[in-house]
């Protein structure tokens, strides 16, 4: 069985998009200089496109169903409502008007989301969507909070097997000796970007002698994000980040990044897979209260994963990260120092 494959430029290969040297009279093949492609050119009808199609072979096992399949490549038939011509031709794929130059599409996403660089025609990019609901991956939650001088990451901990030492398992990392990063989604996604950014970090410590401002390191992953959405040589990646640090002239400050490159300061976010109810939460909370002193910050963000979640979590279920004025390092709280913190929401409430 063969299937037409068509190019609807008649001057250029629609393979590699080299110029062909068009035969005088048609039907004629050609066959491309470039990629040694070769291309059966029909005869004009009146002033319609020239038909140029390449041809594939294909076997019984690889067309079976074929007929059944809407999303095949098979070549249909049009009439021009014009001027009662046969069109060009058409995919069930993708369709186009040789009179007028419109373009249809089949369905909302079809075709559109096999690749990083081709917009539907609602002008969405369908794989930087995909890549956001790639964050949802692995059911995890995570909530960051910025107070008066401190900024505190509260995560999920989900250890998957019993037989796994729990310590091993963490969703956050130290970039430099001031930033800390939470890193939500694909867990080898989290890691290229983990590591990526501490050698950002670490490059820019090497020229400059002093650690990298937490929103400069934001912008360049943001920036290293966004070049993927528009580059088909690598995939979007399919994890969002947090930062926190403490600076010595914005004081603390959180940092939200997500797969299509925009990165925005935040007074407090929430992403993974309860994201819209923490959110929730933090708008409630903050727009009550926002200068939040250090205890203040690290239960507000505490209480607001764990009212997302809907259960009482316990301190083994949860890492909570801080930086503060008062230690402008990294720091990772212990299980007794968040059980503590856990002990105080529930005696409050």
């Amino acid at each position: 069985m063969s299937l037409n494959f068509i190019s609807y430029d008649d001057d250029f290969c629609g393979c590699c998009g080299a110029i062909l040297g068009l035969p005088p009279r048609a039907p004629a093949t050609v066959i491309c200089k470039v990629c040694s492609t070769q291309w059966a050119v029909k005869e004009r009808v009146e002033q319609l496109v020239s038909r140029i199609e390449k041809v594939y072979e294909r076997t019984v096992a690889d067309t079976d169903g074929i007929e059944n399949d809407e999303s095949a490549d098979a070549v249909v038939e049009h009439i021009c409502s014009k001027c009662g011509h046969t069109k060009a031709a058409y995919s069930t794929m993708q369709t186009r008007s040789a009179d007028e130059g419109q373009t249809m599409s089949r369905g909302s996403s079809a075709g559109f989301d096999r690749h990083i660089t081709i917009f539907s025609p609602e002008g969405r990019v369908y794989q930087v969507e995909y890549a956001f609901k790639a964050i949802n991956s692995t059911n995890l939650t995570a909530v960051a909070v910025k107070g008066v001088d401190t900024a505190v990451i509260a995560i999920q901990k989900r250890v998957p097997d019993s037989l796994i030492v729990a310590d091993t398992v963490t969703s956050v990392y130290q970039i430099s000796q001031t930033v800390g990063c939470c890193a939500i989604g694909m867990i080898p996604d989290a890691k290229f970007q983990v590591k990526r950014a501490q050698g950002e970090a670490a490059s820019w410590k090497y020229k400059n002698g002093y650690d990298m401002p937490c929103e400069l390191l934001a912008k360049k992953m943001a920036d290293l994000n966004q070049y993927y959405t528009q580059n088909a040589e690598m995939r979007s990646l399919g994890c969002a980040l947090l930062f926190i640090s403490y600076d010595d002239e914005k004081g603390p400050e959180v940092y939200r990044v997500d797969p299509a490159g925009y990165y925005r300061g935040m007074k407090g976010v929430s992403v993974g897979v309860k994201q819209v109810p923490a959110t929730s939460f933090l708008e409630k909370k903050i727009k009550k209260k926002s200068d939040l002193n250090s205890t203040e910050t690290v239960e507000l963000a505490i209480e607001a994963l764990q009212n997302s979640l809907g259960i009482d979590v316990r301190s083994k279920d949860l890492e909570v990260v801080v930086v503060s004025k008062e230690n402008t390092k990294f720091t990772k709280l212990t299980n007794d120092q968040v059980e503590h913190h856990l002990n105080q929401i529930a005696n409050r409430d």
